[in-house]
């Protein structure tokens, strides 16, 4: 998990029948969302704009890639997300390690801060500042996911059928915040969870 102190952030490992957790990464610009490496040995994350893994048991960070990257759900492929020019690119490392190919049949929103592929790897969940995108890949179009025009989604996560969503937003409007599920290809919305206290992120089992 992301630990945010006073005095820097870090990302922590806990083996769940252990009493404490281990820091493995710390430091100025350690970013959030961490997420585990396929190997299941290491654990990834974003740092000033770059993707770095490090030992689950801690030891010396090795950068990636350039950019915000993803596994695929297989882990041959890594996929990665840079900037030029301010327009966001989508390039493919595959085995991961492997030099970037660009990935020039998937066009992503201008605004695109993170990507969920899809459990069957047929698509990508691309969260943005004006909300939920599903993009298909390796190639095909893309389509806004409906979501509510008074909220900002703060988080994404696919469901194991590759069609249902697990979101969790802000509600502009009442100052609150809210878990729903919704149906990508029809629409539908289902709230689960409703706070007025700050709902960050959802996960699914």
């Amino acid at each position: 998990y992301h630990r945010i102190t006073d005095s820097e952030t870090e990302i922590m490992v806990r083996s769940l029948d252990a009493s404490r957790a281990v820091a493995v990464a710390a430091g100025t610009g350690t970013g959030g969302r961490p997420f585990w490496h396929p190997d299941g040995t290491r654990v990834c994350y974003t740092a000033r704009r770059e993707t770095w893994c490090v030992s689950a048991a801690g030891g010396t960070p090795q950068r990636l890639s350039s950019g915000s990257a993803v596994f695929t759900p297989d882990g041959q492929s890594l996929l990665i997300v840079n900037y030029e020019g301010g327009v966001p690119r989508l390039s493919v490392s595959s085995p991961p390690g492997a030099d970037p190919q660009p990935l020039e049949s998937v066009a992503l929103p201008e605004t695109t801060s993170a990507l969920r592929v899809s459990p069957d790897g047929s698509k990508l969940l691309v969260l943005s500042q004006d909300g939920l995108w599903l993009v298909a890949y390796p190639s095909g179009g893309s389509r806004k996911v409906s979501t509510s025009d008074s909220a900002t989604v703060t988080s994404a996560s696919w469901f194991p059928d590759s069609r249902h969503l697990l979101v969790s937003e802000r509600t502009n409007s009442l100052r609150a915040y809210q878990v729903i599920i919704v149906d990508s290809e029809s629409g539908a919305r289902r709230v689960v969870r409703h706070d007025s206290d700050a709902i960050v992120s959802a996960a699914l089992s």
